[in-house]
């Protein structure tokens, strides 16, 4: 669960074009999380094909917070 929300927080803070793939869903294992921040700045993700959902929050400042990192060129 642990790795699920790591690379979900690295997934939404990436810049577009260089974010890393969504996780899969750590209950079907099947498809990759959609995944979008919310208003409140939590990470609101579900799971296409089995419909799980959930918010991960307090991720701002985080070792995998990618937003503040620089661009690779």
């Amino acid at each position: 669960m642990a790795q699920f929300h790591t690379d979900l927080v690295a997934h939404v803070s990436s810049a577009a074009g260089e974010a890393p793939a969504a996780p899969k869903c750590f209950k079907c294992k099947k498809d990759e999380v959609e995944a979008i921040v919310a208003r409140d700045n939590a990470i609101v993700w579900i799971c296409p094909n089995c419909g799980v959902e959930g918010r991960t929050s307090n991720w701002q400042g985080t070792l995998w917070d990618l937003r503040d990192r620089p661009r690779r060129r």
